[in-house]
């Protein structure tokens, strides 16, 4: 009886473990990061984002992450993107197969200044990130993409 128990647990563990589709490549948190103030380029309109986290990302449905893109020309200067466009973020968890919960939505603060404070990951783990910009038909015109661990 006990060997029917034990063995019940332990293939009940092995399921969670397996679920979603997971290799389960888990690391040491804190061993992954940020875009780490990277400066990634749009071709559709020679301009530059550095996107940058207010805190760092944290892989929890309720917590609402803040994520600060600075859009630059081609001289460095900050620009706001050009009128009927807009800035939006996208994560997909590549291992999962699955977006995040909610990728919230950009407000310009400044020129070029862009601040979404209202996305919210799924869980931690790795993410694939993209910044959109998308014309007033909700088309993407161009994207950019990094991949993060948190």
């Amino acid at each position: 009886m006990k060997f029917l128990i034990l063995t019940f647990a332990l293939a009940t563990v092995l399921s969670a473990l397996t679920a979603c589709d997971s290799p389960m490549n888990h690391r040491v948190e804190g061993d992954g990061g940020s875009a780490a103030i990277q400066t990634y380029s749009f071709k559709a309109f020679s301009l530059n984002a550095k996107p940058q986290w207010i805190k760092p990302p944290v892989g929890e449905i309720k917590t609402n992450n803040e994520l600060m893109v600075i859009v630059t020309d081609a001289a460095g200067e900050r620009v706001s993107l050009p009128g009927g466009y807009t800035l939006n973020f996208y994560a997909t968890m590549p291992s999962m197969k699955h977006p995040l919960d909610d990728p919230g939505f950009f407000k310009e603060v400044d020129r070029g200044i862009y601040i979404n404070s209202a996305i919210r990951y799924n869980m931690p783990g790795d993410w694939r990130n993209e910044l959109w910009i998308m014309d007033s038909n909700l088309e993407i015109v161009d994207r950019l993409s990094w991949d993060e661990f948190f």
